[in-house]
């Protein structure tokens, strides 16, 4: 007789369940954390968001928004932490965004940056430098820059 792995038997339950539109096994969080956003969200009156879950793996394993886009309604982005392209287009907020990246923990190879106005330009430029080298303007407005 041949044994189906443990995560095997847990996907093909969840998927079970699920066709049947029970929720029963679709809280796949570590620690019950997304029981705890989903308690969160509905006590603040949030019934439907956007998320980003970066270290997605596969979008199932572990994962802390799983439950609130099955079922919940929500929409998200799953990332895994080695990016090839960040685009980025944030409406003047660009030098807070960039400051907020770790660019030694997530490697971000490539960078297109939005920047409506010169000082945003300057801005982003000069915190970008030190890992990241100015390719090209790809219009008057967005720029592309490759890690060093």
């Amino acid at each position: 007789m041949m044994r189906l792995p443990l995560w095997r038997l847990s996907t093909a339950r969840r998927k079970l369940f699920e066709a049947l539109g029970s929720a029963a096994y679709s809280r796949p969080a570590y620690g019950e954390i997304d029981r705890k956003l989903d308690r969160y969200f509905r006590d603040c009156g949030v019934s439907r968001g956007f998320f980003v879950e970066a270290g997605a793996v596969e979008g199932v394993f572990e994962s802390n928004t799983y439950f609130l886009e099955r079922w919940r309604g929500w929409d998200g982005l799953l990332v895994e932490p080695r990016v090839d392209l960040l685009s980025l287009d944030v409406e003047g907020f660009e030098l807070q965004v960039l400051q907020g990246l770790d660019f030694q923990r997530s490697r971000i190879d490539t960078i297109v940056i939005e920047c409506l106005t010169e000082a945003s330009r300057e801005e982003s430029h000069a915190f970008l430098s030190t890992d990241f080298a100015f390719q090209q303007a790809l219009t008057d407005r967005d720029f592309l820059y490759a890690r060093r």
